[in-house]
């Protein structure tokens, strides 16, 4: 049997993250949903609206998983179809809600740092907004389409997401 050192491993790991993250889609971030209990339930239909919630509801639920994930994008896909990732990473939420059958996520952090690609003096890193986790939008921008925080001209946007997955009256 061969033994192969623990840092080599550990090498190896890093290297498929940075890989994978190249060619994200958002059915390839079912990887980062982890279930909370062993009940399965299942899949809510395609067109299934998932609540969005920014704390916990007031009726009974019961948490079934939970969702967190951090991605790069650069700020050229502004002008795509997922703005400044946020689009994105909300869709992957209510995407792996959907498999595992969810009706509502909780979010229990959404925040965006953005920095700059240029190591020019003066370049900077800006953490733009961040959900807590008792919810309520902490330095968020005015609107979910609003990037006026976002500097822009070589910058990476960094998006982190992290939901609990539950269902109502349980």
């Amino acid at each position: 049997m061969k033994i192969i050192p623990l840092t080599a491993l550990a090498g190896l790991a890093l290297a498929s993250i940075a890989l994978a993250g190249c060619q994200t889609t958002i059915a390839s971030t079912s990887r980062f949903y982890h279930p909370a209990t062993t009940r399965t339930y299942p899949p809510k239909p395609e067109g299934f609206s998932i609540a969005v919630l920014d704390c916990a509801p007031k009726q009974k639920f019961e948490a079934i998983g939970h969702f967190a994930f951090t991605k790069s994008f650069s700020d050229d896909i502004a002008d795509g179809p997922f703005e400044d990732g946020h689009d994105f990473m909300i869709a992957a939420v209510k995407y792996n809600a959907r498999l595992a059958g969810a009706d509502a996520v909780i979010m229990l952090d959404d925040s965006v740092a953005c920095d700059s690609a240029s190591s020019a003096p003066g370049s900077t890193s800006a953490k733009v907004g961040k959900r807590s986790k008792r919810g309520g939008a902490q330095n968020s921008p005015k609107s979910d389409n609003d990037t006026s925080g976002i500097p822009h001209g070589g910058s990476m946007v960094t998006r982190t997401v992290d939901a609990q997955m539950i269902v109502f009256g349980r």
